[in-house]
């Protein structure tokens, strides 16, 4: 990894600061000021300009809004690619005027006026009801990769009635985004070169420092320790998780269903599902999560739905690494597991399996769709039933009489929904009975021992 430091002098009286940063390979600058405060970063070689602004009525969203301090400016450059010369010298600093005819160059998308990080809360509608709500965990935008602006993925929310939305854009979260019509929760894509993980529900928005002070697992852990964390695509040639010793100690979640108009996605898949039963069947209890990784419009596509005990990023979060998610495309989606005491949230722990008496499904379909609902105790199939449904067509079904064996030890029930093609539709996280492995090892330890095991089938 490449790391520079530039420095620049910012003189009293100053209102309005503006940087560029000339062609370069993709690389990220932290922004840090006279008060020693992260101020934003620069990111080069995405769809967003490698520029900063910072005044106090306006910012780019790349950079905080407030007048500019008097004092030193200190660039922290960040890069993969050590074709980035030690004597770079790349960059155009302006003030006051120049500043200001500087920025106007660039189109009004990458201005805001929204100060986020200190109303976090005033970000999307607080509704004190706990239900499932549904959202996209993984989407990018202009700001790297994709292309919606702001208010486009404002009309994208609106459009697909979503409850919340992750913004997961590479290596980078905003310092004012929006405002946005429903729950914003700021988020990144943790982009190496040898796997991706998404961060969900940052508390502030310097991401950088914890990932440059120490170890990837040390940066992990911390991100892990209020926010939720889930691998990528893990089998999603060619962006394959391969990073072998991260420990998935400090991992919640791994993404299921991602991107799946994409070619191999429903390939990418299987392999996922047979993984993740797999760490089950170890007892290590890591949930699923659905993601479009979209870099255009089809943002919720997987959706994924959340239980949560209200409309807010805590709660949120909390439904999230409980596992209480279900995952589904094309469809509205509602699945019950049923005990004699009341409903089972999907990732809940029950001291009985046999406590469970019924699964009870609940969709209404998009499209035409040919498809098998499908029951799974400890990985393998026990129930299922083929449903024709036409468009727009609500349908109710339970699976009743599931005849669990009675046993010891860890245990689990899920559901899942394909169509005749196999493509996937919808997952649901599983119920368990046991007490969960606790030190699962790390990323490389356990694939190696699921090939094996896989091998050995």
């Amino acid at each position: 990894m490449k790391y520079q430091t530039f420095q620049f002098n910012v003189s009293e009286g100053t209102q309005s600061l503006f940087i560029a940063v000339g062609p370069i390979p993709p690389a990220l600058f932290r922004v840090v000021g006279p008060d020693d405060h992260y101020k934003g970063y620069i990111m080069s070689g995405f769809s967003f300009p490698a520029i900063y602004y910072s005044a106090e009525t306006r910012a780019t969203l790349n950079a905080k809004k407030e007048k500019p301090l008097s004092g030193t400016y200190t660039l922290q450059l960040f890069s993969f690619d050590d074709t980035i010369s030690d004597g770079l010298d790349c960059f155009e600093v302006c003030f006051n005027a120049e500043a200001d005819l500087s920025l106007a160059n660039y189109e009004p998308s990458v201005l805001s006026t929204e100060s986020f990080w200190e109303e976090k809360e005033a970000s999307g509608e607080v509704q004190e009801l706990p239900r499932y709500y549904k959202g996209d965990l993984h989407a990018h935008t202009f700001l790297s990769d994709g292309v919606l602006t702001p208010f486009q993925v404002n009309q994208v929310i609106e459009d697909k009635a979503l409850d919340f939305v992750a913004i997961t854009d590479h290596n980078l979260v905003p310092m004012g985004f929006g405002p946005l019509k429903r729950l914003y929760v700021p988020s990144f894509e943790l982009t190496l070169p040898k796997g991706h993980l998404n961060i969900h529900g940052l508390l502030e928005p310097d991401i950088y420092k914890p990932l440059f002070s120490g170890s990837l697992n040390e940066a992990i852990k911390f991100y892990a320790s209020y926010s939720h964390v889930a691998i990528n695509h893990p089998f999603f040639s060619p962006w394959d998780f391969d990073i072998n010793e991260l420990d998935l100690a400090f991992v919640h979640a791994i993404e299921l269903i991602c991107d799946p108009t994409y070619p191999g996605s429903n390939s990418a898949t299987e392999k996922a599902v047979s993984f993740f039963d797999y760490l089950w069947s170890r007892g290590i209890r890591l949930y699923a999560v659905g993601g479009s990784d979209s870099h255009s419009d089809t943002y919720a596509d997987p959706m994924t739905y959340v239980f949560s005990k209200s409309h807010n990023q805590l709660a949120l979060l909390e439904g999230l690494k409980n596992g209480h998610v279900m995952i589904s495309r094309k469809m509205e989606l509602l699945v019950s597991y049923k005990a004699s005491y009341g409903e089972i949230l999907p990732g809940s722990r029950i001291d009985d399996i046999n406590d469970l008496e019924a699964i009870g499904v609940m969709f209404r379909s998009e499209a035409l769709m040919d498809l098998e609902l499908r029951v799974l105790y400890n990985g393998h199939l026990i129930q299922s039933k083929k449903i024709a449904v036409k468009a727009g067509e609500c349908v109710e079904y339970s699976f009743n009489n599931l005849e669990l064996k009675s046993a010891e030890n860890f245990h689990w029930v899920r559901f899942e929904i394909k169509n005749t093609q196999g493509e996937w539709m919808a997952f649901v996280n599983p119920i368990y009975q046991g007490t969960p492995n606790q030190s699962p090892g790390t990323w490389g330890q356990l694939m190696e021992e699921y090939l094996r095991h896989e091998t050995a089938q």
